[in-house]
């Protein structure tokens, strides 16, 4: 019962498979059995929800990026002629319209 090349044991795999999976049934049903076991022997439930807004949250003091330093292009082919869509950061004053014939 011990664990080749330096992973858990094998009966610490299944005490902590048997304990989430309590926790998960005692969160997916609160009044069931799985939550009473839970309560009998003191597992907290709240560690089996998950808050996407604080798991995904970027980290702390990460610079916004600046979308007008980028060009997109909806081809490759366009990368040659320059023709990408660039992001400004405030509309473009003066600058008149091309009009395209097809």
């Amino acid at each position: 019962m011990t664990a080749p090349r330096g992973g858990l044991p094998l009966w610490m795999r299944l005490l902590l498979n048997l304990r989430g999976s309590i926790l998960l049934g005692a969160t997916a049903n609160p009044t069931g059995m799985a939550a009473e076991l839970a309560k009998m022997l003191t597992l907290s439930t709240e560690t089996a929800v998950l808050d996407g807004s604080l798991v995904f949250a970027p980290p702390a003091g990460l610079v916004e990026v600046d979308l007008s330093e980028w060009v997109t292009f909806a081809r490759a082919r366009d990368l040659d002629r320059g023709d990408g869509l660039v992001f400004v950061g405030a509309p473009l004053q003066g600058v008149p319209l091309e009009e395209e014939t097809l």
